[in-house]
């Protein structure tokens, strides 16, 4: 690959790094000796190539001036571009501070040359911006050896925020996309709109980009819509969030609680409330327009690209800033304190060295909007009653004390919703860590039903609410009643969507097609197309529908047919459709390292790539070629995949003898109408099966079908498993799916959708019996 083999040139023409500076003693820290002290750091803006700088010790009391600084400890780069000269992330460089030595980051140490550039050089800027003298930074103003004084410190994080000047977020370096970026987001603020509708067709008219209507509301005399924009205008933008800055676990409390922010990218800035209302339209448009996420693939990281892995979603923390900054939006008047829990939610869709900084990383905010509570809230906590923050103390100690905080203040079951699914905890804590303890160090995959379906589903309604209680620090005591056993399981459902994962998901219920549902009146098909989107859909203004239209099982054939069509060696097969990505992210790579070089030489002086990354770059490149030497099957070879296929459904239609002359005919006008790109109603049937599809992963997307002893079919994590049980707890929305162990207690898996008793249905039957049970 061009790329390689320019890297390698690159690292034997240019000179190894000098000597380091060894004869200067380390710096010592002295203890802090107030509990509201804090050091500053004061950077001296002399040109010499080494930072000098001092480290003064001030008290919060007292008000001192100063601003903060918001960074990343690892590397800054698009993930995607990670992949050159990785290793160059891994050099530590030296700094002097009171004459001693402290060693810092490569992205730490390209922010204090920034910082000493500005204080050497000013700000351009008419909104005449003046940086403080000192600025807080927590590597090198926190003891990280101490864990005594790093809790002390992160217990106080929200007033060492709130009460500095401003806060500055250094993205990085530039890159080959960050003028462009900053061009849209100025273009953006001058925009002015008064309406989100108008904010967004303003957004899109500043990036030249066609909408369908004009900022007036009238249509344009144009056929191309939000769904059909420019994707290559879209990135620099993408590329600006796709940064690893704004998945950091600490962004939300640096920047929420910050008085001022400027962001500053390389040599460029931009204004906080800009970026953040940019933020949020990009965040819209990712709901308007499908398109956005196949242009948001290019910056995955190169194993990404090999696993074909998804990426998180677009912008989440800045969204909620925004939100956050603005702390009357905060408060809904709930009997359930959502304004304590919700941060801490969100806190694990972010990244953080240390594992116990995803509660950390959120205390500071929930400290502060607690409070900021206002007396008309039903439920005011107390900040105090908050753990505090203990680096003493294990991953495993951490989250159990913070689950059993989220007990106490929502006053319901809650918590247990919080708790992912068993397949997705990390190896470290998998048999460490209690089962209805939430592992905050992973995604809450797949989507809570609190966040997901808020207020839809009352599997339990009728029943009245158990209180847990908790058993020498392990074993939670709940209110539950069990329903069904596990009997049969389809194959787990990822990003992709294989032919083997169709067949799998129609085969584990084709024995019961033409049978009637045992708890509805309807079919097993009308049952599982029902299953695949939870029984509900979200309407053209964006609320969600319980249940589903009728019309929907017509959308479902087509999907299922559109899935079809994407069988390996078909017209539209997925590894073919992946060209115009990898050509693509080959184009970026290459553009960056040329930019790379061409701003900075010294990367390719560091040496010691690890053998990991030698093998993941060595197998991104046999990936491609895989891809690129890939050949299509004859016409004969792929119609016959897709006529077996047809056989096979046609077969699983007919046995519903009700519908079957209908279904039949709505597939074989999806094959006709697909088959040609200037078929009549195309367009229409291809938004009505990619509104299925949406609903479809929000529901399908790492869970599983599953099929009960009797003849009941759901939804579950991944984790479901032949024998597992599903059980209705006093007090949460949903059922879920327990294991039973040898000692008689049982497992936590996972929340379940199971369709038919979703609304309370199991209960009024009378026939569950609810009792104690041990969750260990």
């Amino acid at each position: 690959m061009l790329v390689s083999l320019l890297e390698d040139y690159f690292g034997t023409v240019i000179a190894p790094e000098g000597p380091r500076l060894s004869q200067i003693p380390p710096f010592k820290y002295s203890p802090l000796p107030t509990p509201t002290s804090v050091r500053l750091l004061n950077i001296h803006p002399d040109p010499s190539s080494t930072i000098h700088c001092s480290i003064q010790i001030a008290d919060l009391d007292d008000s001192p001036l100063y601003d903060a600084l918001s960074y990343t400890w690892g590397d800054p780069r698009d993930p995607i571009f990670q992949s050159i000269t990785p290793e160059q992330y891994r050099r530590r460089h030296d700094i002097i501070c009171d004459g001693c030595l402290i060693s810092v980051t490569e992205n730490l140490y390209h922010a204090l040359q920034r910082l000493r550039s500005l204080k050497r050089n000013g700000i351009s800027t008419k909104d005449g911006i003046v940086l403080q003298n000192y600025v807080w930074i927590d590597a090198l103003c926190i003891n990280q050896a101490d864990d005594a004084e790093r809790g002390s410190q992160v217990a106080m994080m929200d007033e060492i925020y709130s009460n500095s000047r401003r806060v500055i977020a250094w993205l990085g370096r530039k890159n080959q996309y960050t003028d462009r970026a900053v061009e849209m987001i100025h273009q953006l603020a001058n925009s002015q709109p008064t309406r989100g509708t108008a904010l967004l067709s303003r957004f899109l008219s500043a990036l030249s980009l066609n909408t369908s209507r004009d900022l007036s509301g009238r249509q344009r005399a144009t056929p191309h819509s939000i769904a059909h924009m420019d994707r290559d205008a879209l990135e620099p933008l993408i590329a600006l969030f796709e940064l690893p800055y704004f998945r950091r676990a600490w962004v939300i409390q640096e920047l929420a609680l910050a008085p001022g922010i400027l962001f500053f990218w390389g040599n460029q800035m931009i204004q906080g409330d800009e970026l953040l209302k940019c933020a949020q339209l990009t965040t819209a448009m990712r709901e308007k327009d499908n398109d956005l996420e196949f242009t948001r693939s290019y910056f995955a990281s190169i194993q990404d690209h090999m696993n074909e892995t998804g990426l998180l979603p677009l912008t989440p923390g800045l969204s909620y800033v925004a939100v956050t900054r603005n702390r009357s939006s905060l408060y809904s008047g709930h009997k359930t304190p959502w304004y304590a829990i919700i941060p801490i939610a969100l806190g694990r869709n972010w990244i953080s060295t240390d594992p116990r900084d995803r509660v950390y990383a959120t205390f500071g905010i929930v400290k502060s909007i607690i409070n900021s509570c206002p007396r008309t809230e039903p439920v005011k906590l107390s900040a105090k009653e908050l753990p505090v923050p203990d680096y003493a103390k294990s991953a495993k100690e951490v989250y159990t004390e913070f689950a059993m905080w989220l007990f106490k203040v929502s006053d319901t079951m809650i918590p247990l919703a919080m708790v992912e699914d068993r397949s997705k905890r990390s190896p470290g804590l998998l048999d460490v860590l209690p089962s209805w303890v939430p592992d905050f160090s992973v995604l809450n995959l797949p989507t809570p039903s609190f966040l997901g379906w808020a207020n839809l589903w009352q599997a339990a309604k009728g029943e009245e609410i158990g209180i847990p209680l908790l058993l020498d620090g392990r074993i939670l005591i709940v209110k539950a009643a069990y329903f069904d056993k596990v009997r049969g399981v389809a194959a787990p459902i990822e990003s992709t969507f294989s032919k083997e994962c169709l067949y799998s998901i129609l085969g584990l219920v084709e024995p019961f097609a033409g049978s009637q549902y045992p708890l509805l009146p309807m079919s097993y098909i009308d049952a599982l197309w029902r299953t695949l989107i939870m029984d509900s859909e979200i309407s053209t203004t964006g609320a969600l529908i319980h249940p589903a239209r009728p019309g929907r099982r017509q959308d479902f054939h087509e999907w299922i047919i559109s899935r079809a069509f994407r069988f390996e060696g078909s017209a539209i097969d997925g590894k073919l459709a992946n060209y115009e990505r990898y050509y693509k992210v080959q184009r970026m790579l290459l553009k960056e390292l040329i930019f790379q070089v061409a701003q900075d030489p010294t990367i390719f002086k560091c040496s010691g790539r690890t053998d990991e990354e030698h093998a993941l770059r060595a197998g991104f490149e046999e990936h491609l070629k895989a891809l690129f030497s890939l050949k299509r099957d004859s016409p004969s070879d792929w119609f016959g995949s897709f006529e077996d296929f047809l056989h096979f459904y046609a077969i699983f239609l007919r046995r519903e003898s009700r519908f079957a002359t209908r279904d039949i005919t709505h597939i074989q006008t999806a094959i006709a109408t697909l088959s040609k790109r200037d078929s009549p109603g195309r367009a229409e049937m291809l938004s009505r099966i990619g509104r299925f599809r949406l609903a479809t992963e929000k529901a399908m997307m790492h869970r599983r079908l599953f099929l009960t002893a009797t003849g009941c079919i759901g939804l579950a994590g991944q984790s479901v498993a032949v024998g597992d049980e599903m059980w209705i707890v006093a007090g949460l929305t949903t059922p879920v799916v327990l294991r039973r162990s040898q000692s008689g207690r049982f497992k936590w898996m996972g929340e379940a959708y199971v369709h038919g008793i979703m609304q309370g249905e199991a209960v009024r039957s009378g026939r569950l019996r609810f009792h104690d049970i041990d969750l260990e």
